[in-house]
């Protein structure tokens, strides 16, 4: 831990004393034996000399350090090398649903008894009003990064055991039906907006282009080519830190061709903004990101104008698939265009696949020979 304290130093030319502020560092090292050290001019100093302190355990292959301390030093590694917001989203993961049930054991003594327990623990677990149980995505996304973290531990040399060979508990569930609007659906509630030419430009371009939101409010008005009708995403918005941050993943980097309807609405945007075509500002707020609240709220305003069913923002991401599927694209030709990799798309929406599998099938069978 590092603790901050001043005292007063004197300056041997001119004599007089100053309150200088200095940093130290204390507690205990993997096997429980005390630490501590003072004097360090910089925050940065008093960390570095931590860190070195707890990387030399990894060299005798200590075995005493426990998950809580290899968890820190594998998040303190990934805030230099990882996006902020995924690193934010694994320590809350990691407070909630592993830490309080291993976090204090030593890597040596956790058993598999043990992680039975915590995997029967996690299965108990709900949230929300209804006490909903998590889904099976997310009960491996928590044991996953346990393993992630032990992995780590071993690689680097902190602990010598692995558990790579756990099996993950899944419990039986009906699949959740993805919401999507047909292009029907879409018709009515793209209509309904007649009273902002931003939100019909951003729910155009999310239904048609199958944007992340977190990309669409990114997109400055230099990434849309009008000449070649074209848009690039190369960044995305973190509505957490609220800040412009790298796409998702290396995948997420793509040019998209723009049907004339997002090529019209943009132009009408344009327009109304009088930006032109090298402009660094938002296309979707302009001097800042269009508020994520505000996308909700007005998501939830048409919806209920058009008199249809709500879907999240994130459903027209769905959409887009769905309308793809529905004019037969491969699953490489939907995973180039949305930023995924196929294996990605099948994971999500290999249901959809099969019932178009089954359609072909069906019409195949209807031709008379």
């Amino acid at each position: 831990m590092i603790y901050v304290y001043q005292k007063k130093i004197t300056n041997p030319l001119t004599g007089r004393k100053r309150l200088t502020t200095f940093y130290g560092v204390r507690g205990k090292t993997p096997d429980r034996k005390n630490y501590g050290k003072r004097g360090f001019i910089s925050r940065e100093d008093a960390d570095t000399y931590e860190k070195n302190l707890l990387l030399s355990y990894r060299s005798n292959g200590n075995d005493n350090i426990t998950l809580n301390e290899l968890a820190s030093l594998y998040f303190d590694n990934m805030y230099k090398n990882g996006k902020l917001r995924v690193v934010q989203d694994m320590q809350i993961t990691y407070k909630h649903k592993i830490k309080p049930f291993l976090g204090d054991m030593k890597i040596s003594s956790i058993t598999n008894k043990d992680i039975k327990k915590w995997q029967d623990q996690l299965l108990s677990m709900t949230y929300g009003k209804n006490n909903k149980p998590y889904a099976n995505r997310y009960l491996q996304k928590i044991q996953t990064l346990f393993s992630t973290i032990t992995n780590y531990g071993v690689k680097y040399g902190y602990t010598n055991k692995s558990f790579i060979y756990q099996k993950a508990i899944r419990k039986n569930e009906k699949k959740r039906e993805m919401k999507f609007y047909t292009p029907e659906e879409f018709k009515k509630f793209i209509n309904a907006i007649d009273d902002s030419i931003v939100y019909h430009t951003l729910f155009t371009i999310l239904y048609f282009c199958g944007l992340r939101k977190g990309e669409a409010m990114a997109v400055t008005w230099n990434d849309i080519d009008f000449k070649n009708k074209t848009m690039s995403i190369d960044k995305s918005y973190d509505t957490r830190n609220r800040i412009i941050t790298t796409p998702k993943t290396q995948n997420s980097y793509r040019t998209l061709l723009l049907t004339d309807q997002c090529i019209t609405a943009l132009y009408n945007l344009q327009k109304y903004y009088k930006a032109s075509d090298n402009d660094t500002h938002y296309v979707f707020g302009y001097y800042k990101p269009i508020s994520v609240n505000a996308i909700a709220n007005a998501n939830i305003k048409y919806s209920k104008k058009a008199g249809i069913k709500r879907i999240r923002v994130h459903d027209f991401r769905h959409s887009h698939v769905s309308l793809l599927l529905s004019l037969k694209f491969s699953v490489f030709e939907i995973a180039k265009r949305i930023g995924d990799t196929p294996e990605m798309v099948n994971n999500i929406y290999g249901h959809w696949f099969l019932e178009s599998q089954e359609n072909m099938i069906d019409a195949l069978n209807s031709v008379k020979l």
